[in-house]
């Protein structure tokens, strides 16, 4: 849903994309259902292939990549006499047909991203060996709807069961000695780390054990039906992006007891209240004012509050990367004198937002920063800005085809030969420069004062010129005979 939070996993599937596919002309004399490919072969299945590596000094075999139309697939426990241990990075990416896998039991490994994207995939039967499940692996089969971990697993990565909407419970297998389950969801084998809440979990108010000390990044990421949640007095780490993606999530509580956290109507802060962790998106109120001890607003805080209308920054010295994205109804924001830095994509799709006030002093506003503002006109830079990044203002973006393109109905205040006008300029965005209309109106405001002077001037020497006496006409007449007689 949210255009930043999907760029690693952008960056990884264009990862994918370019990996070299090992392959080569050399044939060799291999079983039947296989053709070499030198390094490597192809394995042909009932209406699938796979292709397949030699690893391990050519021990062992990495199923490397899957046909496109596959729709069901059993990977087998040996190719060419050799067991199957490894389903290799990105192996089955983006096959968008894949309803069904299952695995032999001498797989022990599956690497990053082997399921990415695997939309349709609703059921995966894991080998009973099976070790290690590495970075998301699973990211986006948004239609697998439960999990098993096996007993033998000792090594889960992180983010590997993001974008798994549908996914209703995490199952543990009795004897794992590194992982547990309660009610569905996955924790440490003692309970005291939350692992992950299932995205498609049926829990809309959820109390973490008073045995959790340690909620891991990402571990309700996309929980798509929690409206409420309670931390416990003993939780002392809290990892990033905990709650975001939740399209539910209207509060969350902390014990009182808690010595790390604190939680007001609903918002989630540090226990002294100078960093706002969380407000969560469905959170009621349209109108709030960060407390007066708030200094700090994390990464993410207030992204998908899509009822925020209205915020009073009050006293804050630093906004997280991409704060405010997503709130679709914040119609206007004043940004304090002591904030320097807008990072990220900080007001990304705030359709709703018309006037945007920024302090002198600011530095640097960020990459895709007011990216598709749609109601955003017209923006003031101060001359302080010394960088300003990529799309930053005065761009919308598509999502589905990822292009950019400058707004004609938006325009720019710039102070001349500042990087706002550089910037303006660069992107073919229409602006005014303020330095050059002041200096237009003060110097039209000092020749109106001179002129004003100056008809004052001939306006008094024209009176005085009419108010000036006869020279000798009204002396008195002894005077005049005086004048005479001398």
């Amino acid at each position: 849903m949210k255009l930043k939070k999907l760029i690693p996993a952008a960056i990884f599937s264009a990862a994918l994309l370019v990996s070299p596919v090992v392959c080569s002309a050399e044939e060799e004399s291999l079983p039947d259902g296989t053709q070499s490919l030198g390094s490597g072969g192809i394995y042909f299945g009932d209406g699938y292939s796979l292709e397949y590596a030699y690893i391990n000094s050519k021990t062992e075999i990495s199923v490397t990549a899957c046909s496109g139309e596959a729709v069901e697939v059993e990977i087998p426990l040996t190719i060419d006499n050799l067991p199957v241990t490894d389903i290799g990075e990105g192996a089955f990416y983006q096959c968008g047909d894949l309803t069904r896998v299952t695995m032999g039991d001498k797989v022990t490994t599956i690497n990053a991203g082997a399921f990415f994207s695997c939309e349709l995939l609703e059921e995966i039967g894991l080998s009973d060996q099976l070790k290690t499940i590495d970075y998301q692996a699973f990211y986006g089969c948004s239609a697998l709807t439960e999990f098993s971990i096996p007993a033998t697993l000792t090594s889960l990565g992180d983010g590997v069961f993001e974008g798994c909407t549908a996914l209703g419970s995490i199952d543990v297998a009795d004897g794992n000695t590194v992982y547990s389950d309660a009610d569905g969801v996955l924790y440490n084998r003692d309970q005291t780390t939350l692992i992950k809440f299932p995205e498609g979990a049926d829990i809309t108010a959820f109390t973490i054990p008073e045995t959790v000390t340690e909620i891991r990044n990402n571990a309700c990421y996309g929980a798509q039906k929690l409206q409420e949640v309670s931390l416990p007095a003993s939780l002392t780490t809290l990892g990033q992006y905990v709650f975001e993606g939740c399209p539910a999530l209207e509060s969350i509580h902390v014990s009182a007891e808690n010595k790390t956290y604190a939680a007001q109507d609903g918002v989630l802060f540090t226990k002294d209240l100078s960093t706002l962790i969380k407000f969560p998106e469905q959170c009621a109120l349209t109108e709030y004012r960060v407390p007066d001890s708030t200094k700090k607003l994390e990464n993410w805080s207030f992204v998908g509050a899509e009822k925020l209308e209205t915020i009073d920054l009050n006293q804050v010295t630093e906004i997280g990367e991409d704060c405010f994205y997503y709130c679709t109804a914040l119609k206007s924001i004043t940004i304090p004198e002591s904030v320097t830095k807008l990072n990220g994509a900080c007001f990304a799709y705030c359709t709703a937002l018309s006037e945007v006030n920024l302090p002198d002093g600011l530095t640097t506003i960020g990459p895709y920063c007011f990216v598709n503002c749609e109601s955003l006109k017209t923006v003031s830079l101060p001359s302080s800005l010394t960088q300003i990044g990529t799309y930053a203002l005065g761009y919308n973006y598509d999502n589905e085809t990822g292009a950019t393109a400058v707004r004609d109905d938006f325009g720019l205040i710039v102070s001349v030969g500042s990087i706002g006008a550089d910037y303006a300029e660069s992107n073919n965005i229409s602006y005014t420069k303020s330095g050059m209309t002041l200096a237009i109106v003060l110097g039209a405001g000092i020749l109106l004062i001179a002129v004003a002077i100056l008809i004052i001037a001939l306006i008094s020497r024209k009176r005085a010129m009419t108010v000036r006496p006869a020279k000798s006409a009204n002396k008195p007449a002894s005077d005049r005979k005086d004048q005479n007689h001398e």
